[in-house]
């Protein structure tokens, strides 16, 4: 259909329309993970718009806005924000307020993904507040960012009204999805990212990107290891073609939290590799979320240095971020990595099996994840005060002084 509109302009010389199909089929190819050619020719398209060789200003626009879904597809938001600056400084552009707005909720993300939260949030609540009307579409996308970064802050009752204000835009099933995962139910994740698969066409690869990465996080922690993989390996592939260091930090992340069950050194490496690859990309939430991920495995593989290390590193950017739940997370397993080790705190003796009931060992794979008290509650329908007894019996069976000295045992030992 595209190529068809595309060649009618060619022929009836239709110059403004024929640049505005070139960008149409170049977003068109990047969703099915075609992305080199597909940002050839959105750069193309737009580079003419800037250059003035389009009349048209809202289908410049229009091929602004495209490629600046693109590189946020691909997770280069460094090409977002230099592409993002251009656009914004065009005078012409700011007489069409559409396109303007969909400039600055691509600034806005530009800005979450770097950590500038106050600043994303001044320009989101603006743009909220001009736009409910105006532009019911850029709305729903202000609000499903708005949700992304409530999220990131640990509110996720705000988070989850801002999302269900997003209505069906394409961000809000995935930060559904995540959300239900911090909150401690992956069951109902995995339901919001097959909802949200099913609304797209078998060829929209990139735009599944976020939720892939909800899927194996998931799946893997629910034992689903096939579905795990096939999200990594989904994933792997479109950074090996996209070439993006942001990609290829998701699909690492993917990788660590789908093994963390199965093969804890390889999901330790997994997670040193995102948090570094993250932080190259500017990237300091993302970053941190993995460095509290790697502390955990490294604590649980007994190099307690390294745990220490790499929580201490992560709590600091999460409390100079504000992300509230993180760094509470992050503040808890350093104090674990505190502790002794769970050798030196007197451990029972080593048996052939671990001296918990089935129930314990299920609390305490749960524990192992960094779920609370309450979140376990949820996950097993008990009363948060039985959960709570439930640990403390741990703790006494194991003769250990923490929770994650627990996990860290657990794991050592082989029961998780």
């Amino acid at each position: 259909m595209v190529a068809e509109g595309l060649e009618l302009a060619r022929r009836l010389g239709l110059h403004d329309a024929e640049l505005f199909g070139i960008a149409l089929e170049g977003l068109t190819l990047l969703a099915e993970g075609r992305i080199d050619e597909g940002l050839r020719g959105l750069r193309h398209a737009v580079t003419a718009t800037l250059s003035g060789e389009i009349n048209d200003i809202d289908a410049g626009g229009q091929a602004c806005c495209y490629l600046l879904t693109a590189w946020e597809h691909v997770q280069a938001y460094d090409q977002a924000a230099q592409w993002t600056e251009q656009i914004r400084d065009r005078s012409e552009f700011r007489r069409v307020p559409t396109s303007r707005s969909h400039c600055r909720g691509h600034w806005a993300a530009v800005l979450i993904w770097r950590g500038r939260w106050a600043e994303a949030e001044r320009e989101l609540i603006e743009m909220e507040r001009k736009l409910e009307r105006s532009a019911p579409a850029v709305f729903q996308e202000c609000a499903a960012r708005l949700g992304e970064l409530r999220r990131r802050q640990g509110r996720f009752d705000e988070a989850e009204a801002f999302y269900g204000r997003a209505g069906g835009h394409r961000l809000a099933l995935p930060g559904r999805a995540a959300t239900a995962l911090e909150r401690g139910s992956p069951e109902r994740a995995l339901d919001l990212v097959e909802r949200f698969f099913r609304r797209l066409r078998d060829e929209d690869r990139l735009v599944r990107v976020p939720g892939w990465l909800v899927q194996a996080r998931a799946a893997g922690a629910l034992g689903l290891d096939e579905l795990a993989d096939s999200a990594v390996a989904s994933l792997r592939a479109l950074a090996g073609v996209a070439g993006s260091r942001g990609l290829g930090a998701t699909a690492r992340l993917a990788e660590g939290y789908a093994r963390r069950r199965a093969d804890a050194r390889a999901a330790w490496a997994a997670f040193e590799d995102a948090a570094d690859l993250f932080e190259s990309a500017g990237a300091p939430w993302e970053a941190a979320c993995a460095r509290v991920e790697a502390a955990r495995l490294a604590l649980a593989l007994g190099r307690c240095e390294t745990a220490r290390s790499e929580a201490a590193d992560a709590l600091a950017a999460l409390r100079e971020l504000g992300a509230e739940t993180d760094a509470k997370r992050a503040a808890e397993l350093l104090e674990a990595v505190c502790e002794p080790a769970p050798d030196e705190a007197g451990p029972p003796r080593e048996t052939e099996a671990p001296p918990l009931s089935a129930r314990q060992l299920e609390v305490l794979a749960l524990v192992a994840e960094g779920l609370s008290n309450r979140e376990i509650g949820e996950r097993l329908f008990v009363s948060e005060l039985t959960v709570k007894r439930h640990v403390a019996d741990i703790l006494t069976r194991l003769e250990v002084p923490t929770r994650a000295a627990a996990a860290a045992l657990a794991m050592q030992r082989g029961w998780l």
